[in-house]
């Protein structure tokens, strides 16, 4: 995912649970969606998911999680 598409999701996020986003938000959830291979699209499947059914913050091993069952077999790390 790209720096504008991981803002993106996190102003998503946001939405939902009112978190601040810095740089160091950034960084991390950038990391995330690049060691587990994110799409921009399933990211933010995976939050609006995970918000139809949770009142905790998300953080970036539920989006992990989530893609994974979405992929089902398909899944590669």
């Amino acid at each position: 995912m790209t720096h504008d598409e991981i803002v993106t999701l996190l102003q998503v996020v946001t939405r939902y649970d009112g978190r601040d986003i810095d740089e160091s938000s950034i960084m991390v959830w950038t990391e995330a969606a690049r060691r587990r291979n994110w799409s921009f699209d399933e990211a933010v499947n995976a939050v609006h998911e995970h918000y139809a059914d949770q009142t905790r913050w998300i953080m970036p091993g539920h989006v992990s999680q989530l893609i994974r069952r979405a992929r089902g077999a398909n899944w590669q790390e």
